[in-house]
């Protein structure tokens, strides 16, 4: 293959010890930047590398056909009508979301690794197979099987800041990443990505929203969203620019995105009423169970949103720390002592609070708890 048309290669990828390695295929065309891994023989191995690279081969040309529609905000559910896997994958995705003027597009990552997952997993012997898109992730696991998925918001030093492992009986198959800061979603050591936090632009100031979800489309949609939504109107701190002056090429149109954040002109409140819209988004989101759970990260602090049956990450250091949010469906405490979502209480032991989100612990503290057993 040239370097005009799909790349695709082999190559040893180093776990997360920092010593074992283990075989990989890298396949890359345009936008699309696959790293595909998984755990089975050799034979197998070998025969699902082949496998992908024959998908992977009409991808992009297939999708190039249908963009113009894709770049459609979606006016009705199904709507528009597209004919390739990949494009009916991202409507799909983006149906429970319509409300929010979303396009297709904000699915796309996500649904090429749901595909390609697809394509191999009909009939396979592995134990387990992941597929990272640009930190967009496809999982699946057999019922025996465990995957071990760390969460990084500050790539510079390549360090997880906290850690889930997935079992097949969680019903995580996709995994995604959207904000500003170049985050990644990872197995356990940092994914090769090209990008800044999953999609290029975004409408908020989170520095990444890591979500899981079903599949990994609907966790790209729910991702850029809860991101989007992490914000604060009109704030002097906050750069804006109409994303046709970026990019005329795009699907946001003339619709401000944030190019540069003052963080010394965001105090402790201004943070935690920004992430106060994506906690409540998030909490929306699992209320209709679209995702299981949702990382928020802006600057220095780190918000949880998950369901009631998901444990909390492993806290990979004490700093930063994690603040727990179970989800809840209470949209305002009720206690005089927390008026937000956001708990400003370290501890709130009111009984009058209805939420659960209140008896999380305080911003100071460091999350330590178990992860979901494999």
């Amino acid at each position: 293959m040239t370097s005009h048309g799909p790349i695709a290669r082999t190559f040893d990828k180093v776990g997360a010890n920092g010593r074992d390695r283990h075989p990989a295929l890298h396949l890359h065309f345009g936008p699309i930047d696959l790293i595909i891994e998984c755990e089975a023989s050799p034979q197998e191995r070998q025969r699902l590398f082949g496998m992908a690279t024959q998908w992977f081969a009409p991808v992009l040309t297939t999708l190039a056909q249908e963009l113009p529609l894709l770049r459609q905000t979606l006016a009705r559910p199904g709507a528009p009508t597209v004919e390739g896997p990949i494009a009916r994958r991202m409507v799909h995705a983006c149906n429970p979301f319509i409300a929010s003027r979303v396009t297709p597009m904000a699915a796309v990552a996500g649904a090429v690794a749901d595909d390609c997952l697809a394509c191999l997993t009909a009939a396979t012997t592995a134990t387990k197979l992941w597929i990272n898109n640009g930190g967009d992730i496809a999982v699946w696991l057999n019922p025996e099987a465990t995957l071990s998925v760390g969460m990084i918001a500050d790539p510079s030093n390549g360090q997880p800041d906290g850690v889930i492992q997935l079992d097949a009986s969680m019903g995580i198959g996709g995994i995604a990443t959207s904000g500003r800061a170049s985050s990644q979603s990872l197995d356990t050591a940092p994914a090769h990505s090209g990008t800044s936090g999953g999609r290029s632009f975004s409408l908020g100031i989170a520095d990444a929203v890591t979500v899981l979800a079903h599949n990994a489309a609907t966790a790209d949609v729910a991702a850029t969203l809860i991101a989007n939504a992490v914000d604060l109107p009109g704030h002097a701190g906050i750069t804006r620019t109409p994303a046709t002056e970026l990019d005329p090429d795009n699907d946001l149109g003339k619709r401000l995105v944030v190019t540069d954040v003052a963080p010394e002109m965001l105090d402790t409140d201004d943070r935690v009423k920004a992430l106060r819209g994506g906690v409540m988004l998030a909490q929306h989101y699992c209320a209709q169970s679209l995702i299981q759970g949702a990382v928020i990260r802006l600057y220095d602090h780190v918000e949880l949103v998950l369901q009631p049956e998901l444990s909390a990450p492993h806290s990979a250091s004490d700093k930063p720390s994690l603040n727990k949010r179970s989800q809840n469906k209470s949209t305002l405490c009720k206690s005089t002592v927390c008026k937000s979502t956001v708990c400003k209480s370290t501890v709130c032991k009111s009984t009058v609070c209805k939420s659960t989100v209140c008896k999380s612990i305080g911003p100071e503290a460091s999350l330590s708890v178990q992860s979901v057993a494999g």
